[in-house]
């Protein structure tokens, strides 16, 4: 789960968690009861990658990217990729929900506290857990696929269906400008940086192709 940044405060605000420390103040609360999710916690991971999975996929809902092909998520699409408003680093899924940016910060003055008891439970767990996976749509920004698409078609596989990890099985090496040697992700980023079109040339190939991005 390291690679989706899950911690104590993303936890806290699943259902399981939620159930115990929104419990009665008569009701019995102890070690044990948070002992007893052990079993449960393969669930309760899955269901909150499921609910921050439905976060980027309402980031994504007004873009024309979607897949082809049903079977194919549109977050795992090669050619789906967000920019942090805040410090532009460029990121894909799933690294997008570890990044640092996209963890909530400290909630604000007291006298915004929401008065529904979910809306407080959410405020504690912000003000005492303050890294948990939040709002990505305010901080998100989708990147246009047009680079993106083309390096993947460069690559020789179809950009309506190619996934991130099939672009990365393929473990292709690009060459800019004949002295940079990069990935696709990285070939994607720095064109999308670039203010003049780049050349990439598959390295170490006979077929010294080109594509001007």
């Amino acid at each position: 789960m390291r690679v989706y940044g899950l911690n104590t405060a993303d936890l806290a605000r699943t259902p399981a968690f939620r159930e115990i420390l929104c419990a009665p103040a008569d009701a019995p609360v102890d070690e044990q009861s948070f002992m007893a999710l052990r079993a449960e916690m393969e669930t309760i991971v899955d269901v909150w990658l499921a609910s921050a999975c439905d976060d980027l996929r309402q980031v994504l809902r007004h873009i024309t990217q979607a897949s082809r092909d049903s079977d194919v998520d549109s977050l795992e699409l090669a050619s789906t990729w967000f920019e942090c408003e805040r410090c532009q680093e460029e990121l894909f899924y799933p690294n997008v929900f570890a990044h640092k940016c996209l963890r909530s910060v400290s909630p604000g003055p007291l006298s915004i506290r929401p008065v529904h008891p979910c809306g407080i439970y959410d405020f504690a767990v912000r003000a005492t857990f303050p890294q948990a996976f939040d709002e990505p749509g305010r901080k998100l920004t989708v990147r246009s696929p047009r680079i993106a698409r083309r390096v993947i078609r460069f690559c020789d596989q179809n950009p309506d269906i190619a996934t991130a990890a099939d672009m990365d099985a393929l473990d292709i090496r690009l060459v800019q400008d004949d002295t940079t040697i990069m990935t696709w992700r990285a070939a994607v980023s720095s064109s999308s940086c670039s203010r003049s079109a780049a050349v990439l040339k598959l390295g170490a190939s006979s077929d010294s192709r080109m594509v001007f991005l």
